[in-house]
């Protein structure tokens, strides 16, 4: 029995002693003696009642410290690179605000065939109404994204093409080859602009910035990005500070910031106007293979070679995530509104994440070889993949 219950069944017994002796006589009559006696009984009382509370005070409070036990045990499974914090999302234990729409079967659309060889790089233009892919023929192949057709084939460069960028007005369509070359398309008239001209090595990566005027690259000449001028199709400005193979290069949204990554597992951030030099930071392992921004430009994701894509803060540099892949990661693209993460890679497959959650949302399968190349369409209901296997593929989503 408590401590409390005793207390209060003793206040009782003395309180129906007291009361029959005042009622019946029993006792001697002096008052004091009485009054001593009804003193002790309430003080027993007050100590019984306090005593009560004592302890459904103790048990609520012992409800309340269980869940903060528990989260601190959560916080002891979260990675470090640095200083930042990366937690490994755990899909079942996300919850979302408004769930991520996804067709009721996503599912490939059709297979584009027509490469030889392995496809490296695939592109939507930005009306949506077209397709380019490079790859290791040497040739450029521009495909009906309605249809799944070839329309067009682009024969320039001797030796495998790794990288496509259309312009973002869709006129221009640039290639950067192994053969040191970047060369340029005016898509209007099928007419072969020329190659870039200045200091060119294997180009592994381009892009264009937002208003189509510059173009970025890079590749095997190790430590520099190269801007170029479109219009002039000249050599504009070399970024230095990479000590590796630069394997990916990427514009912000709104054009002031250009991201680019290299072999040693560094990602630089560039102000492009200047090409200062803003920040380094470096992903957990490995070495960068792809970059990609979120659309309103917050958020950098990064693939790898050991098997993660890391997700940044973009304006502060801290690691958000780290979500998992089944190997190498070639390729890593945001839908345009930004709620969909697609990567790609040695695995063969295609994840489609959703990046705030880190919930793994489906799985595309289909290629036979690594996915080496990703690219959705600007209304995000179709996203393109290219392959080792040699062919391009279209998914509804």
């Amino acid at each position: 029995m408590s401590r409390a219950k005793v207390v209060g069944a003793a206040a009782v017994f003395f309180a129906l002693l007291i009361l029959s002796d005042l009622m019946f006589g029993i006792r001697d009559t002096s008052g004091g003696l009485k009054a001593f006696a009804l003193l002790v009984i309430l003080a027993g009382l007050v100590i019984a009642i306090l005593a009560k509370l004592g302890t459904r005070g103790g048990n609520r409070a012992q409800r309340t410290e269980s869940p903060k036990t528990s989260m601190e045990g959560a916080q002891s499974d979260g990675r470090f690179a640095g200083d930042a914090v990366a937690p490994q999302f755990v899909a079942q234990a996300s919850v979302e605000s408004s769930p991520v729409e996804l067709g009721q079967s996503t599912s490939e659309k059709c297979t584009l065939r027509g490469h030889g060889s392995p496809v490296n790089s695939v592109a939507f233009s930005p009306d949506g109404l077209s397709v380019a892919s490079g790859g290791n023929d040497r040739t450029v192949r521009l495909w009906d994204a309605n249809t799944g057709t070839m329309k067009e084939t682009l024969e320039s460069h001797t030796s495998a093409v790794y990288s496509v960028a259309f312009s973002p007005d869709g006129r221009v369509l640039a290639s950067g080859s192994s053969d040191k070359t970047i060369n340029l398309w005016d898509l209007a008239s099928g007419q072969f602009l020329g190659p870039l001209s200045g200091g060119l090595d294997w180009e592994d990566c381009v892009a264009f910035s937002p208003d189509g005027l510059t173009l970025a690259s890079g590749g095997w000449d190790y430590t520099v990005v190269k801007l170029w001028d479109v219009l002039g199709r000249r050599l504009q400005r070399m970024l230095q500070g990479h000590t590796q193979r630069v394997r990916s290069v990427t514009f912000s949204p709104d054009g002031c910031t250009l991201a680019s990554g290299d072999g040693g597992g560094a990602i630089k951030l560039w102000e492009s106007t200047t090409g200062r030099l803003l920040r380094t930071f470096k992903v957990r392992n490995g070495f960068v293979m792809c970059l990609s921004f979120s659309p309103d430009g917050r958020t950098l994701a990064a693939g790898s070679d050991q098997s993660a894509i890391d997700i940044w803060d973009a304006i502060g540099c801290n690691l958000l995530s780290t979500l998992g892949y089944p190997g190498w990661v070639n390729s890593v693209a945001f839908r345009p509104d930004g709620r969909i993460l697609a990567c790609g890679g040695k695995g063969g497959t295609i994840k489609l994440w959703d990046p705030k959650s880190g919930k793994l949302l489906r799985t595309l399968k289909g290629h036979t070889d690594s996915v080496s190349s990703l690219s959705f369409s600007s209304d995000g209901r179709t996203l393109a993949s290219g392959s080792a296997d040699s062919t391009v593929k279209l998914w509804d989503l």
